[in-house]
Formats: structure tokens, sequence, C-alpha cells
């Protein structure tokens, strides 16, 4: 199960992350718990929605990026995520955490073995995903398919660079014109508006 924390949660101070995890509020305002299913093909991990799904959910995890550990449930958290953590999915007593970029995802799994299972196998799959980019797998067998799912992930990568991108200029733009408005409703140095 992956952790989905909307935006407004996140940005929230902790009173009212209090408030927003109670049982009086919609869920759509609190950390959630979806089942997710993961995937290490190539140099990226995909997350799909269940287990017939053709299309992977958002943009795949660049391994060469990712960091991964165990979470312990007893420990304080340093991310201030602990009321989430106190609703972790039925049926799953651990959790483990993926970063990439500063950006943390959490899934719960059934036990502390497979968190353990899950870390050692994503950090196994960063090494030798850096270690072929590297050009030093020369007697590591690739299958020949990884390359069609290393082109669709860097597709994926590259679509929300652009998009991105795009609506940062779009934005640049919005501002530019927006302050050049502001600036003709504003007097002249002789008391004149432009």
């Amino acid at each position: 199960h992956k952790l989905h924390v909307p935006i407004f949660y996140l940005l929230s101070p902790a009173w009212m992350k209090r408030t927003l995890s109670c049982w009086i509020c919609p869920k759509s305002f609190s950390p959630q718990w979806k089942q997710r299913y993961l995937i290490a093909v190539g140099k990226y991990v995909y997350r799909f929605q269940n287990d017939h799904s053709r299309d992977p959910k958002g943009v795949p995890l660049s391994l060469q990026e990712m960091d991964t550990r165990v979470i312990s449930l007893t420990e304080p958290q340093e991310d201030d995520m602990e009321i989430a953590f106190s609703t972790i999915s039925p049926g799953c007593t651990a959790m483990f955490k993926v970063s990439v970029f500063g950006k943390n995802q959490y899934f719960a799994v059934s036990d502390r073995e497979e968190a353990v299972t899950w870390t050692n196998s994503i950090q196994q799959a960063r090494q030798e995903s850096i270690t072929r980019i590297m050009g030093h797998a020369e007697d590591c067998t690739y299958p020949k398919s990884w390359d069609y799912y290393d082109r669709l992930g860097d597709d994926h990568v590259k679509r929300k660079e652009r998009i991105k991108k795009s609506l940062n200029e779009a934005n640049k733009r919005e501002l530019e014109l927006s302050s050049t408005f502001s600036n003709n409703n504003l007097p002249d140095p002789t008391g004149h508006y432009g």
C-alpha cells in the first residue's frame, strides 16, 4: 500500500493535521493508504494501481536517484507524518520509504521482513542500473525487452519535464503580464496615471 498525502495536509500545521486525521473530517483531506503494485525493471521502478493495470501510475521512479530505508513504526518520525503512520492499512505491520530528489513516498507491507526485502531489492537494482549506465556490466545479462521499458520510462520523464517547463513558462508570462498591468495603473513621477 502506498501512502497518498493530499497537498493541503502537507502544508498544514501539526495541530491541523491532527484535526484532519480524525474521523470527523472527509477522507480526501487526510492521508490514505492506497493499494499499489511496484515493479522494478531496467532503470526505473513503476507503480501500478493493481495487478491488471496496463499503464503505470504517475512518472516512473528513477533507480539511480533513489534511496530506500525501512521505517520503524515505533520511532518518532522526522517529517511530522506520525499521524499518518498510526493509520497504517489493516494487515500491514511494517513500512519502507522511497526517496527521489527529496520527495518521500511511503509503502506499507505485511511485515518487517518484506520491508527489508523491498529495500534490499531496490538498492540492488539501483546498483545494477548504475553499473550498467557506467559501462561496467559487460558480464551481466540485460534482457533486450528492458531496453523498451527504459525508453518508455525515459519518455514518461521527458514528458513530465516538458509539461513542468510549459507550466513554469506560462506562470512566468502571467506574472510579467500582471506586473505590467499593475505598473500601468500607478502614477508616474509627475502624478499622472499611465
